[in-house]
């Protein structure tokens, strides 16, 4: 995986304020060592989209990276996605957690719908 100039500066603003070689080695070697998935877990900002892939490294278990054919895109931190959800939280009126999930397709049952004629 290739890390991009904006993930190497993500990385220096949310992780870790090092060189931007250091930043460099480090997403290097924490894409090479993380697991990949294409759905996000609960705490990662991004909705998924076809050929996005969220890499959770073991080693960085607060960490996200958002890859994408072969390079690093961006990366979050989950106390700073934390805090961000926290402050869209605070802009608009409570809900609560449940009231943001939407109910699950359910297929009807065989004949429980009436045919009308036309």
């Amino acid at each position: 995986m290739f890390p991009t100039r904006h993930a190497v500066q993500r990385y220096q603003q949310r992780v870790a304020p090092v060189a931007a070689a250091e930043a460099f080695r480090r997403l290097s070697e924490l894409a090479d060592n993380s697991r990949t998935r294409a759905t996000p877990r609960w705490w990662t900002p991004v909705e998924p989209a076809p050929g996005l892939l969220f890499a959770y490294p073991a080693n960085e278990p607060g960490v996200c990276l958002l890859l994408r054919d072969g390079a690093i895109l961006t990366v979050f931190e989950r106390g700073q996605c934390r805090a961000w959800a926290t402050a869209d939280a605070m802009s608009q009126p409570p809900h609560g957690r449940r009231a943001q999930r939407r109910n699950p397709y359910r297929r009807p049952s065989a004949g429980s719908r009436e045919l009308r004629a036309a």
